[in-house]
């Protein structure tokens, strides 16, 4: 009988965990700026990512990028690949189902940055010190996805990149592409291009689609496909 009652208590106490928690989840998932914190910026992830890290200051958010209220990552349902063949497909060309999640910024310490760092952008007349330097910048991007065995995802991953070298190219989905309109008179004037597979292990975080998505996903194909794009398997192609 008491054996039976430890039981009891134990599975009374599993079931009364927090629904909205993932197993996997930690404290420091609470929110994306906790969660960068702890999975890149403490590990020290950002030495094969930026120049010389070791002369950033202190990372602030950034609040350009993010517009509305993202999912923040404890709310994120997690979701296996579970498809033989590991490659992921955007679900169309276009950026329409892109979300920004957070992003973040550094200042470079440029009064003790070598002047000879790639992130100096500009060296005093003598080329002993740097008088300004570039900002580093990390975005927490996600777009949508399927497999070979027609399972749905939504990828996400962190864009890294010196405020020096962004271009209209920077900030684009994995597995999606662009290119300059021809005869057009203005630059940077960009049409949609074909796609491009990519691999599960380029994402941090693989998740289930998010309520919006699915219709998303129906309209931006469709648009596509009257555009003139065609489908080469999982593949978009002009």
């Amino acid at each position: 009988m008491l054996r039976h009652i430890c039981i009891l208590m134990f599975v009374l106490s599993c079931s009364s965990q927090n629904p909205d928690r993932l197993p996997s989840s930690t404290p420091y998932q609470r929110n994306w700026q906790e969660y960068v914190a702890h999975n890149f910026i403490e590990k020290n992830e950002f030495e094969k990512y930026f120049p010389d890290p070791e002369y950033l200051l202190k990372w602030e958010e950034h609040t350009d990028f993010v517009l509305d209220n993202p999912l923040p990552p404890f709310r994120i349902q997690e979701k296996q690949f579970s498809c033989q063949v590991r490659k992921l497909y955007p679900t169309h060309p276009s950026q329409g189902t892109k979300d920004y999640s957070y992003a973040a910024f550094a200042r470079y310490n440029h009064g003790k940055l070598p002047p000879a760092s790639y992130a100096c952008e500009i060296k005093n007349p003598t080329g002993r010190f740097c008088l300004r330097a570039s900002s580093a910048i990390m975005v927490v991007m996600s777009d949508t996805y399927e497999d070979e065995c027609g399972n749905y995802y939504r990828g996400y991953w962190l864009t890294t990149y010196l405020k020096s070298d962004e271009s209209m190219g920077t900030l684009f989905s994995k597995g999606r592409t662009a290119y300059q309109k021809p005869n057009s008179q203005f630059a940077n004037d960009l049409a949609e291009g074909g796609t491009y597979f990519v691999a599960p292990k380029e994402f941090f975080l693989l998740g289930e689609l998010l309520p919006k998505d699915a219709g998303i996903i129906r309209t931006e194909k469709a648009r596509s496909l009257r555009s003139g794009f065609r489908m080469n398997g999982k593949l978009f192609v002009k």
